[in-house]
């Protein structure tokens, strides 16, 4: 009796391990450049669906300084908004912060732009689906 309690409670700790990773497994990276490869100042790419649990990798491409900051006034979710905003700049090519989608962010869109060039059109939409 008890070498089957220590198989069910072993094969019940490998199906929680298995279920773990294969949630890590299905969320994604995203990555978007801050600044086109040309040079001109937009994200690339400007919209993007991503799921909870998804991440976004910011990377300086070109024509820094950027961040991105999400418009909570413009987006599904305010408070998620704010969390994923990044207000650091980002002043080399290369650089890069991440972003994680929560596991509780509302469906729907979020405005996103670089604070410095908001007025030249370096703008985006995230699309968060369940």
């Amino acid at each position: 009796m008890i070498a089957w309690k220590k198989l069910t409670g072993s094969v019940l700790a490998a199906a929680v391990a298995v279920t773990a990773v294969a949630s890590q497994a299905s969320a994604k990276e995203i990555v978007v450049k801050m600044g086109a490869d040309t040079g001109v100042l937009n994200f690339v790419p400007a919209k993007f669906d991503a799921a909870p649990g998804d991440t976004i990798k910011w990377k300086l491409n070109k024509a820094g300084p950027h961040n991105a900051v999400f418009d909570s006034a413009k987006s599904a979710d305010g408070a998620v908004a704010t969390g994923l905003s990044q207000k650091k700049l980002l002043v080399k090519p290369g650089d890069s912060y991440v972003s994680t989608i929560p596991k509780t962010a509302k469906p729907g869109t979020y405005a996103f732009n670089c604070v410095p060039h908001k007025a030249a059109g370096m703008v985006g939409v995230l699309t968060i689906k369940k």
